[in-house]
Formats: structure tokens, sequence, C-alpha cells
């Protein structure tokens, strides 16, 4: 059986399957003492997915009933319409008091959309991102994050799809993938309240660690992109982890468990 980081494969491959462009940018917010929010920006091609409808880019409703996804403790606190390169959505807020609480699906970005009771049953606490923390100078949290697991039918589709884009049409299939994907971005960080002191992140700057970010504005201008991506099944984490970085638009982490120390 192969080694499948299936967590992040099957988030690339959920989003290629879906019908329209989304935009999906979660920033979790930790203070010092383990107090924070999380901020999530959801923007779409087609306003009438995810329980949108054309006269309205939300349904307050539905957001507040994602603040129990997110996890005991965690409330909703606003929401504003919002709209960028011709994408509409929005941009909720939600607070919590203890970070430990909190838990998040790596797929996409951490979006829930519109489909709460399939979050709530088909996911388990071991396939979500979740938080410890330590109070002190430095505090420090620690990310629980889920990483992948051997998967022998994973591997056996992903064998597929790359026998599709070897084919010659390549190029133009490129082509139709740059104009139907365009916009299409999945980011998940977690920013501190104070300075980062020491951290095992891969990817980190100033007080920001980033734990997903696929950008397939960047990945789809090269087909040798999608070649590198499908490379990476047969990797173990330590070695897909050094191969992440040769594809541009693409981060995530492989870790799975990470500190993170701040003052």
């Amino acid at each position: 059986m192969k080694f499948c980081s299936w967590k992040f494969i099957s988030a690339l491959l959920m989003a290629m399957l879906m019908s329209s462009c989304i935009l999906v940018e979660t920033t979790v917010r930790v203070n010092k003492d383990g107090s924070g929010s999380l901020e999530q920006k959801i923007l779409m091609r087609d306003p009438g997915m995810g329980g949108s409808s054309r006269k309205s880019a939300f349904d307050e409703n539905e957001l507040r009933k994602n603040a129990d996804a997110f996890g005991a403790g965690v409330t909703f606190k606003s929401a504003r319409a919002a709209t960028e390169n011709k994408m509409l959505g929005y941009v909720a807020l939600y607070d919590f008091q203890d970070i430990s609480t909190l838990r998040i699906d790596p797929s996409l970005g951490g979006a829930i959309l519109n489909d709460l009771d399939m979050f709530r049953s088909g996911q388990t606490e071991k396939e979500l991102i979740t938080f410890s923390f330590k109070p002190g100078k430095p505090a420090e949290l620690i990310i629980h994050n889920p990483r992948g697991a051997e998967d022998e039918l994973m591997v056996d589709d992903m064998s597929e799809i790359k026998a599709d884009i070897d084919k010659e049409e390549e190029q133009e299939m490129m082509e139709m993938m740059q104009n139907l994907y365009q916009g299409m971005r999945f980011t998940l960080r977690v920013e501190t309240a104070g300075k980062i002191k020491e951290t095992n992140a891969t990817f980190h700057q100033g007080s920001t660690v980033t734990l997903l970010d696929i950008d397939f504005d960047v990945m789809m201008k090269d087909t040798d992109n999608m070649k590198k991506m499908i490379s990476l099944q047969n990797m173990t984490p330590q070695d897909m982890s050094r191969h992440l970085k040769e594809i541009p638009g693409l981060q995530y982490e492989t870790r799975d468990r990470i500190s993170v120390k701040f003052n």
C-alpha cells in the first residue's frame, strides 16, 4: 500500500469537482490569553451556491448555526457582504474565549458552506484541526493538524488522473481549467497577537502561520505544476514537505503537531 496525503489531495479534488469558482480565506487570530476570533471570507462566482441568493450574499441564520460546527463556545459576531474580482460573497466573524474548543475542517480552507449536517456526521475529531494552549511568557499554541494517511483507493484515483493529463490535448485541457478555476483559492492561516518567538511551522512569516494555501491561478500557469502535484501521492510527509516548495501557489503543512511560541 502506498502512502498518500489524502486530506491534501482530496481537498484539491473536491475543489476541482465544484461547479463554480470559489475563494475561501480562513484566519484564526489568537490572543495571549487563548481567546480570539475566526474570520472567514467566502466568495463565489455563482451567488446561488452555498445557500446564497441573488438578493443576498449570505444567510445570517446559517452563519449563526455554523458557529456550533466550529466548536463549543464559538459565537457568531457579525457578517458583511463582500465582492472581489467579479466574485460575490461575505466575510463572517466569530469569537471564542478558549481556542482549545475550536475545531476546523482543513478541507477547502475550513469552509462549511451550507451543509452543516454533513459536516457534523461525516467528520471525526481526528480529521479536524484542533488546538491546545499554554499561557505564559511566552505563550505557546499547539496546532494539532491531521495529516495524510495510507489510502490505496485515493492513490488509484490519482493514477487515473495522471493518465488523463498525459494525453496530447494536455495544453488544451489546462487552458480550459485556467478559465474554469480563475480566482479559486483556499487559505487557512493562524495569526498570533504577539511576535512569534519560536515555531516549527513550515510556512510562517511575521506573526502568521500558514497551514494551507492553494492558489489555482498560480498553479494553473504551468502544466508541470499539475504533474508535480500528482507525484506527491507516493511521498512521506517529510519528502512531501520538501517538494511542495517546488510548486508555485501551493503551501500545505505536513506536520501533525505545530508549536507556536509568542509574546
